[in-house]
């Protein structure tokens, strides 16, 4: 036997899928089937919303090979199979002496022998409507036989060895619809990789049955059930647990995302506002120098003037005096004559 694996075919890919008749009231659908596992078993309460998933996943394939748009995320991937075969509801016929048991075999038998590693499987309730020993025990065949087809395939059930069967076989897959612990009200969001528990009796408990018969119901149970129950509900609880722990770390992600985006920011300003002022310093200290440059140019050319003018006055008095000598020696020649 071997088990699916993503090289063989495309993986069902649903993201935000809703089911196309509930609109705005359906809850968002999250699933992956085809790439670690390639039979998804949901488990959960009763009216928790398993056949609407189940539903959902079936025709919104539909749609999809009929080429409609589907009421999905645009990252939803859906692959093209040559059929989609469903067993989902109850058709008894005293005409054709079919019980409900009998009716879903004559199904599945009919599914056995047309489905290929390229179609999707679709069962409702596996296993029920017969002792629970041999119900679980053929429904556990069942689903052998489509991985070892490499049948996509996506069956509910209540049967608790489903769930241990889902949980240890490869290729498998469990799945949940969640259930509120506090008010026992289905939240129809689907979990998977978690088994759901059917919370038959606190469910019946919530409608209204004698407190004293669920007293009487909790007694009968055996231990193992009563033990694995408690430990769903333990692991459903850690899990919301979980989640809340990841949103809050999440946020806080984006709240240390958001201080590096504005320091980034900040430092970006201040090496911007830094530029702008040694650009302005650099622009001041060549203004200063660029004037006193022009100074000190002013004083040379000042002082040499300056020199000019004292040498031309120097020139003067020598002229001068030569003039004056000269007059002064005409006058003694005169004088003599």
């Amino acid at each position: 036997m071997v088990p699916f694996t993503s090289e063989t075919r495309p993986s069902l890919q649903l993201v935000e899928a809703r089911h196309p008749l509930l609109g705005d009231r359906a809850v968002p659908l999250d699933v992956v089937i085809g790439q670690d596992y390639s039979i998804l078993v949901i488990t959960g309460p009763n009216t928790g919303g398993k056949t609407v998933a189940l539903k959902t996943i079936g025709l919104l394939s539909l749609m999809a090979l009929a080429g409609i748009p589907i009421p999905a995320s645009e990252k939803s991937r859906i692959p093209v199979f040559d059929g989609i075969f469903v067993d989902i509801g109850d058709e008894q016929s005293i005409e054709q002496t079919l019980s409900t048991f009998s009716w879903h075999i004559t199904n599945i038998t009919r599914i056995i022998h047309q489905a290929t590693e390229k179609s999707m499987v679709l069962l409702d309730e596996l296993g029920t409507s017969t002792d629970p020993a041999e119900g679980s025990a053929l429904s556990r065949a069942i689903l052998l036989y489509f991985l070892s087809k490499s049948t996509m395939a996506v069956a509910t059930t209540h049967l608790g060895d489903l769930k241990i069967f889902a949980h240890a076989t490869p290729g498998l897959q469990n799945a949940s619809l969640d259930i509120n612990a506090v008010t026992l009200t289905p939240t129809y969001h689907l979990t998977v990789g978690l088994p759901g528990g059917s919370n038959a009796l606190a469910t019946a408990a919530h409608l209204g049955l004698d407190a004293e018969i669920i007293r009487q119901a909790e007694a009968l149970l055996s231990k193992s059930t009563r033990e694995v129950d408690a430990l769903l509900t333990h692991l459903t609880e850690e899990r919301d647990k979980i989640q809340s722990t990841r949103l809050e770390l999440e946020k806080a992600k984006a709240d240390q995302e958001k201080l590096k985006i504005e320091w980034e920011k900040l430092v970006k300003d201040l090496k911007a506002k830094e530029k702008v002022v040694i650009q302005e310093t650099r622009d001041k200290i060549v203004t200063e120098a660029a004037e006193l440059q022009r100074e000190i140019r002013q004083a040379a050319t000042d002082l040499r003037k300056e020199k000019s003018r004292d040498a031309i006055d120097r020139t003067r008095k020598t002229l001068a005096s030569v003039q004056e000598k000269n007059q002064s020696g005409r006058m003694a020649a005169k004088t003599g004559d």
